[in-house]
């Protein structure tokens, strides 16, 4: 079963897109969303077991620490419901 974490960064200025590809590379992170407005990325990042997604997160947070104004951090409960696809009709 994975579990998941959110992170809600607020980054200085514009978000550039290599910022983007290097945290897509970061082992765990699922995906890395632009919002628009404030804050502006949000990155889903998952693991096997807890402890591993603590070391994901450190990874991640290392490789935009200089970047980030505001960070929010959400955990999903371990039993947390599947993200579902829809399926054809």
């Amino acid at each position: 079963m994975c579990i998941r974490a959110y992170l809600v960064l607020q980054t200085d200025g514009e978000t550039s897109p290599s910022i983007i590809s290097d945290l897509l590379g970061k082992p765990g992170i699922v995906a890395v969303d632009l919002l628009e407005g404030s804050p502006n990325l949000i990155l889903v990042i998952q693991a096997e077991k807890r402890q591993e997604l603590v070391g994901y997160i450190e990874q991640a947070l290392d490789s935009v620490e200089s970047t980030i104004k505001d960070l929010r951090f959400f955990s999903a409960r371990e039993n947390h419901v599947p993200i579902l696809t829809p399926t054809a009709v």
